[in-house]
């Protein structure tokens, strides 16, 4: 299986479709626009699921409903394991997010300073991702 950048990326055996993941997502109500995409985990196989999104308003966003919204619409191998919350996209000039460079951003706390969440494993809620838990997982001590 080779991942096209941007098409789907491979999680837990399964192939990921990046834009069904993304068509459910941008129904949800609270939100403006999203980007999905695999990003690499330590000693982990495959990439696990990340969405970077823009939120329709200032408004708290409610993490735990959005949690229920995905695990109704989506096979828990689709879920994203990490969100970033961003006040704007790139887009190349044919009006496509650019996911080559989230992609490669992906989820580092020590280089972002937009609000990222995690979904640990046998965890029901995302949670902040903080220096601490991203070097956690950098020394693979989450058995993703």
């Amino acid at each position: 299986f080779v991942d096209r950048l941007g098409d789907t990326f491979r999680w837990k055996g399964e192939n990921v479709s990046t834009e069904e993941v993304e068509s459910v997502i941008n129904i949800f109500e609270e939100i403006d626009m999203c980007s999905v995409y695999g990003v690499l985990i330590p000693q982990t196989e495959g990439r696990a699921g990340m969405v970077s999104l823009h939120k329709k308003s200032d408004k708290i966003f409610d993490f735990k409903g959005f949690l229920m919204y995905l695990k109704k619409y989506l096979p828990n191998y689709a879920i994203p394991k990490f969100i970033r919350i961003i006040d704007g996209f790139d887009f190349t000039a044919t009006h496509k997010i650019q996911k080559v460079k989230l992609k490669k951003e992906g989820y580092n706390v020590n280089e972002l300073n937009d609000d990222i969440l995690v979904l640990l494993p046998k965890s029901s809620e995302y949670i902040s991702l903080t220096k601490d838990v991203y070097q956690e997982i950098s020394e693979g001590k989450y058995p993703f």
